[in-house]
Formats: C-alpha cells, sequence, structure tokens
C-alpha cells in the first residue's frame, strides 16, 4: 500500500462508493483484470484499474487523497496502518 496517491486515469473497472476497503480489496481479488486499486484516505470511494500495474505510474504525492494498493502475486493486502 502506497499513500502517495493512485494513477490519474486507469479507473477501468470503475469507482463504486459506500464500500469498506475490505469489500474493495475483495472485489478486486475476485477479477482476474484487476490490477490495482485506490481508496480514499477520507472516504469510502473504491477505484478499481486494469492499467495501474506498477507504482511508477501513480502521482507520487503525498496530498493526493487516495492509497494505492497494487496486486502481489494475484491479491491484494489491506494493511491498516500507513505511512502517511
Amino acid at each position: 500500500m502506497y499513500s502517495t496517491g493512485g494513477c490519474s486515469g486507469r479507473n477501468e473497472l470503475g469507482c463504486p462508493t459506500s464500500v469498506t476497503i475490505q469489500e474493495c480489496a475483495d472485489s478486486c481479488n475476485a477479477d482476474a483484470t484487476c490490477v490495482s486499486f485506490e481508496y480514499t484516505k477520507e472516504g469510502t470511494t473504491c477505484c478499481k484499474s486494469t492499467s495501474c500495474d506498477d507504482f511508477s505510474l501513480t502521482m507520487n504525492n503525498p496530498n493526493d487523497p487516495m492509497l494505492f494498493y497494487l496486486k502481489n502475486e494475484n491479491v491484494c493486502s489491506v494493511v491498516l496502518l500507513y505511512n502517511i
């Protein structure tokens, strides 16, 4: 997990709202085409991607409102503590 934002314009699988971070991870894990997801730091929005497959593609801005989770060996892991 990275606290420096996600990938701009790469939310090909949509951005559902009112979901928990665990539901977001589970949804990405259940979809073989999902390579990563973003989750709002201060909300409940989950944006899933088929193309944001590397940290170098992210905003790399600590002030960005999104957390970035990249699948590792086909699984997205959620860690409740993060470094801001």
